[in-house]
């Protein structure tokens, strides 16, 4: 099995994705400041064990790996799980995906992977969410917080 890799349109942002295997899709969302390829070698473990069984897609959120950023990426427009999930959902949308999708997503993927859990069942459409060591767990900077934060200021990691 070979890796799939493609683009797709989504608010006017070029989106780029792979996708390895037939079935049921699973959609994985990677951590902050990484993309996609974090999954390649799930993804080859995952599909030789599960032969066909699953579709694994993983997408390079906006502004990370080969996609393009959300607009007015710089200052003035700052993003939050919510964006995310939302985005996500437009993604598989987008893809045609209309069997109940996998959503698995580690770290901010897995904040994420909860929210789009609550946005589906807002719509009465199901999924099933595994987040693996989801940020909700632990200490975390408030939407307020962030937006007091300066993009270039090492201080706000400490």
């Amino acid at each position: 099995m070979s890796f799939v890799g493609n683009y797709v349109v989504i608010d006017g942002m070029w989106i780029y994705y792979e996708a390895l295997g037939k079935g049921r899709p699973i959609v994985l969302i990677h951590t902050a400041g990484t993309d996609s390829r974090i999954w390649r070698d799930f993804m080859i473990e995952f599909s030789n064990t599960f032969k066909d069984k699953f579709m694994l897609i993983a997408p390079d959120l906006p502004g990370h790996g080969k996609s393009d950023p959300w607009p007015n990426w710089y200052r003035e427009q700052r993003i939050s799980i919510a964006y995310y999930a939302d985005f996500i959902i437009k993604f598989i949308d987008t893809l045609g995906v209309s069997e109940e999708p996998i959503i698995m997503g580690c770290s901010i993927g897995g904040d994420i992977a909860l929210k789009i859990a609550i946005e589906f069942g807002k719509r009465g459409r199901k999924s099933f969410v595994f987040p693996i060591n989801a940020a909700m767990r632990t200490r975390t900077f408030t939407e307020d917080e962030i937006k007091t934060f300066e993009p270039a200021d090492m201080a706000r990691l400490l």
